[in-house]
């Protein structure tokens, strides 16, 4: 038997209570007069692969009833949409009419495909987000972690709260089962990659503003150009989905070490920040073996773990980083900020380098809570002997109000995107001559 969870329960409620209610009888009026010539469809529109931290972000920094508008002027483009209501995860509960005579099975099929296409490309318009980026000054699309949406449709037999309810139940289903379908389809391409070893190696620069240099460049995952599984969230969402995120940990470490290598023949002196998942916390000595048959040193790597990452073993934890240690690698808490970690990581002594998630510094111009706390954190890290760097940074505001804090390393779209063919220092003075070269 179909469960429904507290949202879509909220969400069918508030659906009947627009089309149902006594002040909304002139609705009705109009939905049964249309009804006699077209067909109306329960809609059911599902998030999924998503990342909830910009859900959260999103949901308490727009209007709802703007993003439900602006959604339902996109929908307008197919279907006369009657009545929207969204959940507190995002997804979309719609009754709507078709706006051509479509009335066979297929003909449906299609104009809900070709909307199910477009959806995700609305999402990551500018003409929806312009309005983020210009308030928060941004430059990066919240909804470049997401992967998509399902949609589910049902027929609405008759314009009675009965048939639209049942058509809702049947929509929700029709949109798991294609959510599922989309699911099992990107696993078949996820082993492919897999398979014949088609991920990419993207570098960004950490900048050292006080030495003038690139102090060292982070390793990021891409899968091929042209597929979905571009995205390194979802690439290992999908690999966490089948039980294989050792696997792809695995692969993508032996191939940033391999591509690292041409950096250094052009600079030396290079240092990788390299990050590491929990499933290679467990085999810390594979992963030192992986550096030293790559040529690769201690001084020359930095060991990202995230503190997102839960740990269910602490002794563990403590136990790896502490033997990276004691090879001569130093360790770098990232994502500090996001969630989950202690003081007890980030204070041990086995942490020599602390990130600075983008949560914090994103927009910190705006928010006093968030420039207060990164105010009075740098002494106590650097009290504690610890560098910190600050993720996400995206304007000149930022960067400057950080300035005047006195943090050092910097990491962020301003500076330089992360690309297969990593920037050097030259291009960075000309870029910034003033922060880099003074």
């Amino acid at each position: 038997m179909w469960k429904w969870n507290k949202e879509e329960k909220q969400a069918l409620r508030n659906i009947t209570n627009v089309l149902f209610n006594k002040d909304n009888i002139e609705k009705l009026k109009v939905i049964n007069t249309i009804f006699k010539k077209s067909t109306i469809l329960a809609l059911v529109i599902k998030s999924f692969l998503r990342n909830e931290t910009w859900i959260d972000y999103l949901l308490h920094s727009l209007d709802p009833y703007k993003i439900k508008e602006r959604f339902q002027k996109e929908l307008s483009n197919y279907f006369y949409p009657i009545v929207t209501t969204v959940t507190d995860s995002l997804d979309f509960i719609s009754i709507v009419v078709l706006q051509h005579d479509i009335s066979n099975e297929k003909s449906i099929e299609r104009q809900i495909e070709l909307f199910e296409e477009k959806i995700i490309s609305f999402f990551l318009s500018d003409d929806y987000l312009g309005q983020i980026k210009q308030h928060f000054k941004a430059f990066r699309n919240p909804f470049e972690d997401f992967f998509g949406f399902s949609v589910g449709y049902a027929v609405v037999n008759s314009p009675n709260d009965e048939s639209v309810i049942n058509a809702l139940k049947i929509a929700i289903k029709n949109a798991e089962v294609r959510k599922k379908l989309k699911l099992n389809k990107l696993t078949m391409e996820f082993f492919e990659i897999l398979n014949r070893n088609k991920l990419e190696s993207h570098f960004q620069p950490i900048v050292d503003i006080k030495d003038k240099k690139i102090y060292a460049y982070e390793a990021l995952v891409r899968g091929p150009e042209e597929s979905k599984l571009r995205n390194p969230s979802l690439l290992f969402k999908i690999a966490s989905l089948n039980d294989l995120e050792f696997e792809l940990d695995n692969l993508t470490r032996k191939i940033h070490l391999y591509n690292f290598k041409t950096i250094l023949k052009e600079n030396k002196k290079a240092k990788l920040s390299i990050n590491l998942g929990p499933s290679a916390l467990l085999f810390a000595d594979r992963v030192v073996k992986d550096f030293k048959n790559n040529g690769i040193s201690g001084d020359q790597v930095i060991c990202e773990i995230s503190e997102s990452t839960f740990i269910e073993d602490f002794s563990a934890f403590f136990n790896a980083i502490e033997f990276l240690n004691s090879e001569g690698y130093m360790v770098a808490l990232d994502d500090f900020g996001a969630g989950g970690a202690t003081f007890k990581i980030i204070l041990s002594e086995n942490v020599s380098i602390v990130k600075i998630d983008r949560s914090l510094s994103r927009a910190i111009e705006f928010s006093r809570p968030n420039t207060f706390f990164l105010r009075e954190l740098l002494p106590i890290m650097q009290n504690s002997n610890k560098a910190v760097i600050i993720e996400g940074i995206e304007t000149e505001d930022q960067l400057k109000l950080l300035l005047d804090m006195g943090y050092r390393y910097y990491q962020g779209f301003y500076f330089a995107k992360p690309s297969s063919k990593p920037v050097d220092i030259k291009f960075m003075t000309e870029k910034f001559g003033k922060q880099i070269t003074n």
